[in-house]
């Protein structure tokens, strides 16, 4: 759907003859509150109800309507507006350009509380065992199995600023499948993970991965790995290194969220059961090599 475009110098026109028009600022409140252009009134388009934050500002669907966001970078805008014209206002605008462009030009901008981003502190971090979750996926032709494994315990080193290592300590024993419904089956397949054709709990209750090596992705966005951590994980006794890319985000109150997915080998680890690389004519018990791994991490400054 097309949408109509307003030039900075158009719009301060309009606001300087007063013209009877709305002008939102569709980022969240937050950064509304921080500045905004003079005159502006927030309608934040990534919420669901963003149509319900407009229609409480006008019931008049054929309100002139300006919309905004941060430059032009975003699509924020464009969203709005479509979503705008799709419920069935006439007149709107997109100011594209947004704040940073009408700051350029050193247009007038109302300014209250500045957004303070967190940042990593310096110190020892200790894992939340209790919140953080490792989830395991394990597939073969026909089927794949999906579940989780306790985090015993872990922590991270942060130095200037930098993680520089730190390592996660996974209760084996707990290997637990999230899929199977019915309580026999599960019950089999959890006993059968546990055995020596696979972990061999009994003896090798503990894996674990220490790293010593954290670096930056140059460009990252958020919502994007923003860096790549190597290490060695230690399966069964038997150490090899393994590299991923992870997101890794200062939270408020010295708090650290990591999300990282990834797979790895098993064979290398005398994970053997069902491979191909080890048995023939498997069958119905041919067992894909890979394993998949999914970390939701939380770390807590000590």
């Amino acid at each position: 759907m097309k949408t109509v475009e307003i030039s900075a110098q158009e719009l301060k026109a309009w606001l300087d003859k007063k013209k009877d028009f709305l002008l939102i600022d569709v980022l969240p409140p937050e950064y509304y509150n921080e500045k905004h252009i003079a005159g502006a009134v927030s309608a934040p388009v990534y919420e669901v109800i963003f149509l319900e934050y407009v229609e409480k500002l006008t019931d008049n669907k054929r309100k002139t309507i300006v919309v905004y966001n941060e430059s032009e970078d975003s699509l924020s805008t464009t969203d709005a507006a479509i979503k705008l014209k799709k419920a069935g206002y006439e007149n709107v605008f997109e100011f594209s350009g947004g704040l940073a462009k009408w700051e350029a030009v050193g247009y007038p901008i109302e300014k209250g509380n500045v957004v303070e981003i967190p940042i990593i502190i310096d110190g020892k971090y200790e894992i939340d065992t209790e919140n953080s979750v490792v989830g395991w996926i394990g597939r073969n032709a026909k089927y794949a199995h999906h579940g989780k494994i306790t985090i015993k315990s872990g922590g991270l080193i942060v130095k200037d600023k930098n993680i520089v290592g730190g390592d996660i300590v996974l209760d084996m024993t707990t290997i637990k499948d999230d899929d199977l419904k019915d309580d026999a089956l599960r019950s089999v397949l959890e006993t059968h993970l546990k055995s020596s054709d696979f972990f061999d709990v009994e003896n090798y209750p503990e894996a674990l991965f220490k790293f010593d090596s954290v670096e930056k992705i140059k460009a990252a966005r958020a919502g994007t790995p923003n860096f790549i951590i190597s290490g060695l994980l230690t399966i069964k006794e038997l150490a090899n290194p393994i590299e991923f890319p992870a997101m890794i985000v200062p939270m408020e109150d010295g708090v650290i969220n990591g999300q990282a997915h990834f797979d790895f080998d098993r064979t290398l680890w005398d994970v053997h059961y069902g491979s191909e690389k080890f048995f023939e004519k498997l069958g119905m018990h041919l067992v894909n090599d890979m394993v998949s791994l999914e970390l939701f991490l939380i770390a807590k400054l000590r």
